[in-house]
């Protein structure tokens, strides 16, 4: 286990949270597999964080983090860096949020809960719980806590990164599929495909006339599932369906990103929900949560194999 961790876990389901580094969830893994989460361990240490700024730049430090929404509101709720707020910058996110420290306000053996610094960048102050239940199952929850004197509108985004050459389904018609494609000289699309009412990236490095692979799609799936297949597991990811009209136009209910290079330690595969756009008023609170199950999978991956493996998970009553 890594030192610059805390480490809660029930039955034989372990996570790996830094407090230091926005509460993040670096670590995953089940019967003591290798981390099922994407994230460079060489970061972890919260000693080699840069200090807290508003005129910092991105780090990737990927696993499982809290953004809000909409992206492009990040920087005009702020004061703070007047560029960025007159530029309506859709990049980095809060770093406050992101990777600020959180201070451990209870911990059992298989719990954690964290709260933030206070951002003055989104207004706001982050609470999270996150607990491995009796059954393995895992339980996030997070509140936003509005801390101005002024009324403030976000939703609550939850961004989950595994490995981009890991599969990621969704169960949803066609008609709510918009899919963007990141097309420049360097990058070129990701294909998409459709069996059986599941989304997929058919996931592939880029071709040798581009460096990478990149493209983003926004779903209102037919019901709140996310499967991730990542090497002999199956990531279950399930959430509160709301109606798309409380979703912020900009964001979708589910939204997946996929990229790829030539060399696959940068591969990303993003996981990503988000909560209704919610107006708060001085000193208010939201919340949304995720629950994740851990499923061994022993199958092919393809899309021939894993898409009937999970039918044939809802035909066994798990839930899914």
């Amino acid at each position: 286990m890594n030192s610059h961790l805390q480490y809660i876990q029930n039955q034989d389901v372990c996570l790996g949270i830094s407090p230091e580094i926005g509460g993040t969830i670096f670590f995953l893994s089940k019967q003591n597999s290798p981390n099922l989460l994407h994230s460079d361990e060489s970061l972890w240490d919260p000693n080699q964080k840069p200090e807290l700024s508003p005129f910092g730049d991105f780090i990737p430090y990927n696993g499982h983090t809290i953004w809000l929404g909409p992206q492009s509101e990040w920087w005009t709720q702020q004061s703070e860096n007047q560029e960025r707020k007159t530029q309506k910058a859709v990049w980095p996110p809060d770093p406050y949020i992101t990777y600020g420290s959180y201070t451990v306000e209870n911990k059992t053996e298989s719990s954690i809960s964290l709260r933030s610094v206070t951002s003055p960048v989104s207004g706001v102050q982050i609470s999270k719980e996150i607990a491995i239940n009796p059954d393995g199952s895992i339980f996030i929850s997070v509140q936003v806590h509005s801390m101005v004197a002024y009324p403030i509108s976000w939703d609550i985004w939850f961004n989950t990164r595994v490995h981009g050459f890991s599969r990621a389904y969704v169960p949803v018609s066609k008609e709510h599929i918009r899919t963007e494609h990141v097309l420049s000289e360097a990058s070129t699309e990701m294909p998409i495909g459709f069996l059986d009412g599941f989304f997929y990236y058919d996931t592939c490095m880029p071709p040798a006339s581009h460096a990478e692979r990149s493209s983003k799609t926004f779903l209102y799936p037919e019901s709140p599932h996310i499967f991730a297949f990542i090497k002999n597991h199956c990531l279950h990811i399930t959430f509160e369906k709301h109606p798309q009209s409380r979703i912020h136009p900009e964001h979708a209910l589910v939204e997946l990103y996929n990229h790829t290079e030539a060399d696959s330690k940068h591969a990303l595969l993003e996981l990503e929900y988000h909560a209704p756009y919610v107006p708060l008023q001085p000193y208010q609170s939201m919340s949304a949560w995720q629950v994740w199950n851990v499923i061994d999978y022993a199958g092919e991956a393809t899309e021939q194999e894993q898409i009937p493996w999970i039918q044939s998970q809802y035909k066994k009553g798990n839930q899914i």
